[in-house]
């Protein structure tokens, strides 16, 4: 039932804002009246309003599952991932089909629309459950996000529903795996994205990819390229009860060209306002995520429009010849402050990119909605705000926290954000400020922690301004709080990590934070970062049968943005590690658990899987030049020789965990050059797994929980520690040791000062010990909090003592 109290929600704040029956949305908006042409625009081969723009029709067939209730209407939810997939949706009743012959239990219904040739068409079917609409979902129990289909002529799709939100799923299930391949050189795609009977993946560095899960029947299968380097692929793929459909499937190349957007905005805009291009493409802001309430682009991802001298803003962008790319021009993000038709409803722009340079010239009508009013938040941050930090704002219009917007800055401390749309919201409106956009975190002190209600406005129908005084931050104060000792110390022979190891939380907008983040680092005197990038065990139900690791796009970062990432730490002068990591949905030692770990078929599936997972970052590693590739972790005891579980109990690991290991090291051997460490935590060094051998370093995790000391968690002083039980495995391994320290702030900043203190004089003594990471680093903001992250504590700056010392600058 909570998710029909989401989805009324949702509904009523529709109702409110576009002032539709139901959930019922405006529709597509497909061309942008032609502004004229100004000399100080950029010159372009072609204009947009020259070109083409033939349709054809596009017949749906899905096949609804056998327990859906009679008498029920099937609607056809074509969705606008601009704006938002819960928002703005085109929803069209579908009607009663023939039977498919053999499978007469199961109702169809079918439906014919006409769309634009080249048309990507994202889609998800619903069912009417009185006055609200339900959406499909997949046979595990979670949400279909979209399905996918490419326009290419007149066209016919079958598809096949897996159960509903209310319904029990009834039917087999089999799967579709499959690889993909450059048509021209044959080498594997890497982070395609994969779709089929409302299922998503993304494929491995090696192009590999699987579909789980899937009922019986035709699905249509799509592979996209997030970043339109290769042609949308499609195919029918026929899936059967409890069988692998195999998919080798082969791109073609996309051919790229420039368009020149140029926009006349409302007059009244501000010139100090920047106006952004979003759009449903990587590089207008697309995160392919699901955010707070369905949102997928991000304000700080997307491009920044250049203002003209008459006025307008351009942007010139290469796109992928034949791409559908969905655009409009903002203020804020999708939703918030994106420009509007002249009756004030949604518009969402729709361009078919063409071989030739193009000009596309539009007008915004509007940046309001019907209410015609605006509200002013001017706002006076705290003088202890970082200086490299920005404030944003964060609304809840209804329903729930909407992604945070980055406000305007005035100078001296202030801060402003006008708010134009959307305003025909009930009677007021909550919302809040944080720094970096993180909200919930680095919150003003007045609205702290994920849960806070916030401040509220009364809305009315005119203009207001609301002012504002930050009178401090949570978690963050600029004093010193903690007093730092005086380090002297000798330089280290030979090579020694200085490092840092960010923390494996990860949100798409991390991507525009990085470049903040690596100052602070290069101010720690860090000559090591360590990048952590995750999978998902991704299937809802508890202990994954089977076992299947995913990525998922909210939670774990892309091929692109790791790319990006590594490349701006090359670009620093510092070395990099992958650290790959998993996330689970419940605790680890809970799924493993609950693992169905004595099912025929579970292990094996478990090692190929973890063995694609490894080797898809292994080829990370390859391709960025890290130096240094860490695996291990205490999850993974369980699957090691003589695996057992947290609780001392045998696993059941394979006798032949051994042989699978040292077969998968081998082959990140043969892909990888770089130096491989094992990560091993404080409480397992003294049994470390029989095929440590194999590995160059020893990468020790030892984590101090809060409140507690290296003598409560260790049964003796650190030193004595080291020396009895830590040097001896190093002797016998004949691997240098990286000691990662993991120490929270907690009870106070002095004890993480204290505690690093003793780490890193104990260290510094011992030639044996490689170097020092500190780890848990929060990449997103400066805080002082009870975490282990350095980032703007003193315990930052004492490590930057250290480091420099030991490294001898």
């Amino acid at each position: 039932m909570n998710h029909l109290k989401t989805i009324a929600r949702v509904c009523l704040l529709a109702a409110f804002i576009f002032t539709a029956q139901g959930c019922n949305m405006p529709e597509l908006v497909a061309t942008a009246p032609a502004a004229s042409q100004n000399t100080a625009a950029p010159t372009a081969q072609v204009s947009a309003d020259q070109l083409p723009v033939p349709e054809t029709l596009t017949s749906f067939r899905v096949v609804a599952p056998p327990n859906t209730p009679p008498d029920t209407l099937i609607y056809l939810s074509l969705l606008d991932e601009v704006t938002g997939l819960a928002l703005n949706a085109q929803v069209y009743p579908m009607e009663p089909g023939a039977p498919i012959p053999g499978n007469e239990s199961s109702p169809v219904y079918v439906i014919t629309l006409p769309f634009r040739i080249g048309s990507l068409i994202k889609y998800r079917y619903e069912r009417s459950i009185g006055p609200i609409r339900v959406a499909e979902h997949l046979s595990d129990g979670s949400a279909v996000r979209y399905r996918i289909y490419h326009v290419v002529g007149q066209g016919f799709v079958d598809d096949v529903i897996s159960r509903w939100t209310d319904t029990a799923y009834m039917l087999p299930s089999g799967r579709i795996a499959g690889s993909a391949s450059d048509a021209v050189t044959g080498q594997p795609i890497a982070n395609l994205l994969i779709a089929a009977g409302g299922a998503q993946t993304f494929t491995a560095s090696d192009g590999s990819f699987l579909l789980e899960g899937l009922p019986p029947g035709v699905h249509n299968l799509t592979a996209y390229a997030i970043d339109g380097a290769y042609q949308t692929f499609q195919q029918g793929a026929r899936v059967a009860a409890e069988s692998t459909t195999p998919a080798p499937i082969q791109l073609q190349p996309a051919k790229f060209s420039n368009v020149v957007f140029v926009v006349r905005v409302p007059e009244g805009t501000l010139p100090v306002i920047p106006v952004r291009l979003a759009g449903n493409t990587y590089t207008l802001g697309n995160t392919f995520a699901d955010l707070a309430l369905g949102a997928s682009a991000l304000p700080a991802n997307m491009p920044v429009m250049k203002p003209l001298s008459d006025g307008r803003y351009t942007l010139t962008v290469s796109l992928p010849v034949g791409a559908d790319v969905r655009y409009k021009y903002t203020l804020g993000d999708g939703f918030w402050n994106a420009e509007r038709n002249s009756d004030g409803s949604l518009r969402l722009r729709q361009l078919i990119v063409p071989e030739q340079t193009l000009l596309v010239e539009d007008t915004v009508e509007t940046w309001q909605d019907g209410a015609k009013s605006s509200l002013t938040f001017d706002v006076h941050a705290p003088a202890d705000t970082p200086p490299q930090d920005f404030i944003s704002i964060q609304f809840n219009p209804l329903i729930g926290w909407t992604e945070p917007l980055p406000m305007w800055n005035l100078g001296g401390g202030r801060w402003a954000y006008v708010l134009y749309s959307p305003l025909e919201l009930p009677a007021e409106l909550r919302y809040r400020y944080c720094r970096n956009g993180q909200c919930g975190f680095a919150d003003d002190a007045q609205t702290p922690g994920v849960d806070h209600p916030g401040r509220v406005v009364q809305l009315s129908d005119q203009p207001q301004t609301i002012t504002d005084q930050i009178t401090a931050w949570a978690n963050w104060s600029s004093s010193a709080d903690a007093s730092l000792p005086i380090v002297e110390t000798a330089p280290k022979s030979g090579a020694f990590a200085a490092g840092v190891a960010l923390s494996p939380r990860y949100h798409p907008a991390y991507r525009s934070l990085f470049p903040a983040a690596l100052d602070d680092i290069q101010k720690i005197n860090a000559n090591l970062v360590v990048i952590s990038p995750t999978w998902s065990y991704g299937r809802a139900a508890p202990g994954n049968n089977p076992p299947i690791l995913l990525r998922n796009p909210e939670r774990d970062a892309s091929w692109f943005d790791l790319t990006d990432m590594l490349q701006q730490v090359k670009g620093r002068g510092l070395n990099t590690a992958l650290y790959p990591d998993v996330n689970f949905a419940i605790r680890w030692d809970q799924w493993w658990a609950s693992a169905p770990r004595e099912s025929p078929g579970w292990w094996p599936v478990w090692f190929e899987q973890y063995r694609a997972f490894v080797l898809h970052h292994t080829d990370l590693a390859t391709a960025s030049g890290a130096e240094a590739l860490i695996l291990g972790g205490d999850w993974l005891t369980p699957a090691l020789p003589n695996g057992v579980l947290p609780d001392g109990q045998p696993s059941g690991a394979p006798a032949d965990a051994e042989t699978r290991w040292r077969s998968l090291l081998a082959e990140v051997r043969s892909r990888y050059g770089g130096k491989l460490f094992w990560s091993i935590s404080s409480d397992r060094i003294e049994t470390p797994p029989s095929f440590l051998d194999a590995f160059d370093l020893i990468y020790l995790t030892l984590t101090i929980p809060p409140g507690e000391s290296f003598e409560s968690v260790l049964g003796r002083d650190l030193e004595s520690w080291l020396d009895s039980v830590v040097w001896p495995t190093q002797l016998i391994s004949g691997a240098p040791v990286l000691l990662a320290l993991d120490i929270p702030t907690d009870p106070t900043l002095q004890t993480q000062v204290d505690l690093y203190q003793t780490a890193l004089s104990a260290a510094a003594q011992r030639d044996w010990i490689g170097g020092v990471i500190a780890v848990g680093y929060n990449p997103a903001a400066a805080l002082r909090d009870a975490s282990s992250s350095v980032h703007g504590k003193p315990a930052g700056e004492l490590l930057g003592l250290w480091f420099a010392q030991l490294l001898g600058k």
